[in-house]
């Protein structure tokens, strides 16, 4: 943090957001929505903060902001609010021209609706940035992190055995990608939240194997890489794809098989003697 602030003042019309971004984002990883809330509250002040950078980065500061603001179980005040829906229209301008945002977009209005109470339109939300596709090097794979887990809290509110059963799912798809990103902080709250819930060593759901014929080729083949113990970064080496691809098809395979990670995995996708070699070969 330091050296964040020493370098932002070598142009600091320029690098002032930076290490007000750069607070948040420590407060952010500790948990500390208080400190979050407090470290971004510069932003509240439109003079505080060069607003052509403002303007020219609001992928950098507006989520931040926006989570900051609507993070608390409790109803945020209205001047809180307020400021989330102008932030939020800043970013939505920028993501009507970069259909790479669509799932970040999604993540905040469903944070937004969470924070005035509506759990169903925030729900929806929730559910279509899931479903946004996963656009490799353009969208950020963190806040699908963020997507998953915040259903899952959202799930678990409403009290119900088969949303109960769906949060769990979540829980580990966002622990998936948390890992995946090395957001340690992060998977370990998410963690927290599926151990309360389901043992680590819980065998997977018996249909497992049924499900299994809805998964697509490339999500077979990524499967069956995994359960043979290589890592996303291998899987992706073999297939001659990213690991960002990887990722996204892992994330489908655990949703369809409903499973939390690649121990279920295992389990669920044995590999037999006539299992096919995904291996591609050399071109």
């Amino acid at each position: 943090m330091a050296a964040c602030r020493e370098a932002a003042a070598f142009f600091p019309e320029f690098n002032c957001l930076f290490p007000i971004a750069a607070a948040a984002v420590l407060a952010q990883a500790l948990g500390d929505w208080p400190g979050m809330r407090e470290a971004l509250r510069p932003l509240d002040h439109p003079k505080a903060i060069t607003p052509g950078v403002r303007i020219l980065l609001p992928v950098l500061w507006a989520p931040l902001y926006i989570e900051a603001l609507t993070a608390t179980d409790h109803q945020p005040p209205p001047e809180d609010l307020r400021h989330a829906e102008e932030a939020l229209h800043v970013l939505d301008r920028l993501a009507d021209r970069a259909p790479a945002l669509g799932a970040t977009s999604h993540w905040l209005h469903g944070k937004l609706a969470a924070a005035h109470g509506d759990t169903q339109t925030a729900q929806a939300h929730y559910r279509t940035g899931l479903g946004v596709p996963a656009r490799d090097g353009d969208d950020i794979p963190l806040h699908r992190g963020f997507l998953h887990h915040d259903l899952a809290r959202l799930l678990l509110a409403t009290g119900s055995a088969d949303d109960r059963e769906e949060a769990v799912r979540h829980l580990g798809q966002a622990d998936h990608v948390y890992t995946a990103l090395g957001a340690t902080p992060h998977a370990q709250r998410a963690a927290h939240d599926l151990t309360r819930l389901r043992p680590s060593g819980t065998a997977a759901p018996a249909d497992a194997p049924d499900a299994a014929k809805a998964l697509t080729e490339r999500e077979h083949a990524v499967a069956h890489l995994a359960t043979r113990g290589l890592t996303n970064q291998e899987i992706a080496r073999e297939l001659f794809v990213s690991p960002k691809t990887v990722e996204y098809h892992l994330g489908n395979v655990y949703t369809k098989l409903r499973l939390t990670g690649r121990r279920q995995l295992r389990h669920a996708l044995q590999p037999t003697a006539d299992a096919p070699d995904w291996k591609v070969p050399a071109l």
